[in-house]
């Protein structure tokens, strides 16, 4: 396999689905995933993906949502999220936050031909 692509395949993985993981185990274990589980994983996807990112839109919009959806999280709602989250902003937002840095970690590995574990290198 391409270096550059393997590169962005790692990134892809790292950055943007490992972070999710914690809403699977939540799934495994209850059969569900309660409403304010996806507004906090999503406030925390997109301050985690604003420090990752170069691109000053991007950071921009990671900060924004992260607040948004901070400022949403009651940690008291029992409500599940399932049925609302395929119609719903969140799934809008994790949408955005998720194929815009795609595109730029495409840019910067693909493209660019960036190391994302630098520490591999010699």
């Amino acid at each position: 396999m391409d270096k550059k692509i393997s590169q962005f395949l790692v990134s892809v993985l790292v950055l943007l689905i490992l972070p999710l993981l914690p809403l699977l185990g939540e799934y495994f274990k209850t059969q569900d995933i309660k409403e304010d589980s996806i507004t906090l994983c999503l406030a925390f996807y997109a301050f985690c993906l604003m420090s990752a990112t170069k691109s000053p839109v991007i950071l921009f919009l990671c900060l924004i949502i992260g607040i948004i959806e901070s400022l949403r999280y009651n940690g008291t709602n029992p409500k599940s999220g399932l049925p609302t989250i395929w119609s719903s902003l969140d799934l809008l937002l994790f949408g955005l936050v998720f194929v815009s840095h795609v595109f730029e970690r495409i840019k910067r590995h693909c493209v660019k031909g960036e190391i994302f574990f630098t520490f591999t290198t010699s």
